[in-house]
């Protein structure tokens, strides 16, 4: 991942800052609004995981998104990004 696209607030809490962060990354905002927004409403369940079931359940259902091209960038992309928004937002990295 290239550190210049985590430019933005994507510390601790910050639900904006989440936000900013993956649209940054080319992911549409209807859909990065609704993943922030599980992302609040969950607690993680660990470092290494720390997406809850409603935030997995959303990002499997979009990774098809990014396998087609609707987002700009690719699935281990997509996932490594996710990954470390939610990291970022619960304070873990």
């Amino acid at each position: 991942m290239e550190n210049s696209k985590w430019g933005v607030d994507g510390s601790q809490g910050a639900g904006h800052g989440l936000i900013d962060l993956l649209e940054k990354a080319d992911i549409p905002g209807d859909d990065t609004r609704v993943f922030g927004e599980f992302v609040a409403a969950e607690k993680p369940e660990s470092a290494q995981g720390p997406l809850g079931a409603k935030t997995r359940k959303w990002l499997g259902c979009n990774l098809e998104k990014a396998a087609v091209g609707t987002w700009n960038i690719g699935i281990a992309v997509a996932t490594d990004m996710v990954k470390e928004a939610a990291l970022r937002h619960y304070g873990l990295k």
